[in-house]
């Protein structure tokens, strides 16, 4: 049985799909891990004096595993598995 060969292009597109689920899920799964270690780590070097540093670190964390999902979906909507 033969099975269709892909174009250049369609590989391509699979490679660049296969790279953005990759990066979905370093910034997805490092957003959850920064999110539970560094905010107590910006609290302990500030000594919990001030709040803003540990509140930026939450939300980079939070924005990091937000752009780690939009990346993840568009890297399965290339790929056809669109949840």
């Amino acid at each position: 049985m033969q099975y269709p060969q892909c174009s250049p292009k369609q590989i391509a597109r699979q490679e660049i799909a296969r790279t953005l689920v990759i990066w979905s899920h370093i910034l997805g799964w490092g957003g959850l891990a920064a999110l539970i270690i560094l905010p107590f780590l910006v609290m302990v070097a500030t000594h919990g004096e001030r709040g803003w540093p540990i509140a930026v670190a939450a939300g980079a964390s939070v924005v990091s595993m937000i752009v780690g999902a939009t990346l993840g979906q568009v890297g399965r909507a290339m790929q056809g598995r669109v949840i």
